[in-house]
């Protein structure tokens, strides 16, 4: 049982990384004209999905200075009730393994490096309308979060209510940030999903054997 286990990790780790993407929502690209800070704020961008769907990664783009990546990005999905953030966060998580990726564009003062971040994320949602939050690092709270110079970059795009912020200071709740950021979510190909579940079927195949030999 336990190398059938470490058998079925193992393929389900080599799925998510390698596995093809659909992106099935866009707010826009970068427009290197600036940022929301995400050090001792958790920024939030509103988005929809037109059916039921499994998120399993986000993609954004931020302008950071030099040193100020905390190593791992925070993540949130809220509920949307009249364009606002509502309810308890319907899913969240750390990963401690983005996609980082320099893209040698600087904001316009010449200041903060361009970055294009790939995190994962887990969550199946109904269509409807949601909310991402991203906070650079993990959230501490209790008025411990320090500021960082890590900003999530605008796009001159974007659609939807305009994004929101959490002070992690003050903790005074949700508040305006009125600016659309750049960011997509995707999900598994559908032929990606067939063939973990081809492979699956094959770990526990070869497993299954080697217990009756």
């Amino acid at each position: 049982m336990k190398a059938f286990l470490k058998l079925l990790i193992c393929g389900l780790a080599l799925f998510v990384a390698s596995a093809s993407a659909d992106t099935v929502f866009s707010n826009g690209g970068p427009n290197q004209q600036g940022g929301n800070a995400m050090g001792d704020f958790v920024q939030g961008e509103s988005f929809s999905l037109s059916s039921s769907t499994n998120l399993y990664g986000a993609r954004f783009w931020d302008l950071e200075a030099a040193g100020q990546y905390n190593g791992s990005i925070s993540w949130y999905i809220f509920g949307d009730c009249g364009g606002t953030v509502c309810g308890s966060a319907l899913a969240s998580g750390l990963d401690s393994n983005v996609s980082r990726t320099a893209t040698g564009l600087l904001d316009a003062s010449g200041q903060y490096s361009e970055f294009d971040n790939s995190v994962s994320i887990f969550a199946a949602l109904s269509a409807g309308n949601y909310w991402l939050f991203l906070h650079n690092g993990p959230v501490i709270g209790g008025g411990s979060d320090a500021f960082t110079d890590f900003y999530w970059e605008w796009t001159s795009g974007g659609s939807g209510p305009s994004g929101q912020e959490f002070d992690l200071i003050a903790n005074t709740g949700f508040d305006g940030n009125f600016e659309e950021h750049a960011f997509e979510l995707s999900t598994p190909e559908p032929g990606s999903l067939a063939l973990l579940g081809s492979g699956l079927i094959g770990i526990g195949g070869a497993v299954r054997r080697r217990w009756m030999n």
